[in-house]
């Protein structure tokens, strides 16, 4: 691998393996210096890879650099920040409802196992669809579908709940 295909690389790849480790992690700054990490490893493991692997290496570096990580520190997931539109006039009541089921949501969310977490995020978040997500985490597709049914079951029973 040259300097101009590590290049290519880089620009297809850099954001999807962002995205991967924040959703494993829940943390911005993190997620960028583990796809930096994840890509200089790619670099000094260059002469050693296959082209048409190249995406499945980068997720299981990156993940694996995640796990390294999570180990040392002990990292809690924390729930995306997403922006919020701002209703001019709102019932009291109604903004404590909305507050109160985002945080039932996140803390659901938070509480999936980290593959469901994944899986779901990935889906519903970078809008993949379930081929795309088995080929880059390496997995069957039957194994995407279970772990989405299994993350909507407790969705589900948090919308029961309320």
């Amino acid at each position: 691998m040259d300097a101009s295909q590590f290049k290519e690389i880089f620009i297809r790849y850099s954001k999807e393996i962002n995205n991967y480790i924040y959703f494993l992690s829940g943390n911005e700054n993190l997620s960028r210096d583990l796809t930096q990490d994840t890509f200089l490893k790619l670099w000094e493991r260059a002469d050693k890879i296959k082209m048409q692997s190249v995406g499945s290496f980068l997720y299981t570096i990156a993940r694996n650099l995640y796990l390294d990580q999570y180990r040392r520190e002990q990292v809690k997931f924390k729930y995306w920040k997403s922006p919020r539109k701002k209703v001019e006039i709102e019932h009291p009541e109604y903004l404590l409802e909305q507050q109160e089921f985002h945080e039932q949501l996140t803390e659901t969310i938070e509480g999936l196992p980290e593959p469901q977490r994944v899986v779901f995020l990935m889906n519903r978040i970078e809008k993949l669809k379930y081929r795309e997500i088995a080929n880059k985490l390496d997995i069957s597709i039957k194994t995407v579908e279970k772990r989405m049914q299994k993350a909507l079951l407790a969705l589900h029973k948090l919308h029961k709940k309320i």
